[in-house]
């Protein structure tokens, strides 16, 4: 977001950017309440809801000068029911008296987005032969879902049926010192060779 400078002994002359920009992550933490509160609330998942979050904010160069620049990245994972293009329609709404308050400084003030990744849900029917495949292979009867980030999506829209499985947990992830099990990867190891003895050399 774009503000406009000022000495800090006169801030009316300026526009703060960064008083802005606290304003907007505050609606921001207010619609993640409201997606908890009001989901949709999809079973299976865990969270049940749409999240929201910011996890970066920088802005200012000095203290005694009023910050003409500020920027923060947030994100949003959606379940089911929720839609990408009409959570960001609705956020921009809501933010939108927060972009004209700084307009009136000028033109070139306002809000900025720049939307940096969009990753399409992955929604395969827990009826697939491909689950009913990955049971088989795994061992396992159970299928669920998770709110994890992956590519998968995009291979599903482009008409390839897609699924995660894999070693590791999200309690590990993201983190200092990430790491998986070796046992798990050994299980890993296994799952792919009867996977590949299931499909490709199966008569």
């Amino acid at each position: 977001m774009k503000g406009r400078p000022a000495h800090s002994s006169q801030p009316s002359l300026g526009a703060n950017a960064l008083h802005a920009m606290g304003r907007a992550i505050a609606e921001i933490a207010a619609m993640a309440e409201e997606f908890e509160r009001d989901g949709p609330h999809v079973s299976g998942f865990e969270p049940d809801h749409t999240t929201m979050q910011v996890g970066l904010a920088k802005g200012g160069s000095i203290l005694n000068i009023v910050p003409e620049q500020a920027s923060f990245e947030f994100e949003w994972r959606a379940v089911p029911g929720d839609n990408n293009e009409e959570i960001f329609e609705r956020l921009k709404r809501r933010l939108a008296p927060i972009d004209e308050a700084l307009k009136q400084a000028g033109p070139e003030c306002g809000l900025h987005f720049t939307p940096l990744v969009d990753l399409p849900p992955l929604a395969l029917s827990r009826e697939a032969a491909l689950v009913s495949l990955l049971q088989q292979v795994t061992g396992r009867n159970s299928a669920g879902y998770v709110s994890y980030g992956t590519e998968a999506g995009i291979y599903q829209q482009a008409g390839l049926p897609t699924i995660v499985c894999g070693p590791g947990d999200i309690a590990q992830a993201h983190k200092p010192d990430e790491w998986i099990e070796r046992d798990q990867l050994d299980r890993c190891d296994t799952m792919i060779e009867r996977l590949v003895r299931q499909v490709c050399l199966a008569p």
